[in-house]
């Protein structure tokens, strides 16, 4: 398995990954035994009680946090889809073009949902025919 990718914050410090596929050194599309594997490879390089360097219990902390999220499909759905954070925890806002990195302003979201309103609208109703008349022949009144 790939070795846990750190990455320097400040003098002296350590800082590690916080994407739980890079706390693992997976791939995106990783399947379920690669990521099984890649955490126990991980688990026992870094276990508090195998490996006494400083932040050892952090980081043991966080692959098991990761290989939570990862191994579990439903988890592993909502993180891939924004729903979640890396720690698991749901977002309070969630922004459904994150995923593709694009966040409109509120002036294009406002745009767009008129635009979907008065398509279904049309769908739903059929769209507006200037000049025509209900079937009765007679206006509303």
């Amino acid at each position: 398995g790939a070795p846990v990718r750190l990455f320097r914050a400040a003098a002296g410090s350590r800082t590690w990954a916080k994407d739980p596929y890079d706390a693992l050194g997976v791939e995106r599309d990783a399947g379920a035994i690669e990521i099984k594997r890649a955490y126990l490879a991980i688990a026992m390089q870094c276990h508090p009680d195998v490996n006494r360097i400083p932040g050892a219990k952090e980081q043991f902390a966080q692959i098991n946090v990761a290989y939570e999220i990862l191994s579990d499909p439903e988890k592993k759905s909502a993180y891939d889809g924004g729903l979640t954070d890396a720690q698991g925890n749901k977002k309070e806002w969630f922004n459904p073009y994150e995923a593709a990195g694009f966040t409109p302003s509120w002036k294009e979201v406002k745009s767009m949902e008129e635009e979907i309103n008065k398509r279904i609208f049309n769908e739903v109703y059929g769209a507006a025919r200037p000049g025509r008349r209900s079937r009765s022949g007679r206006g509303r009144g």
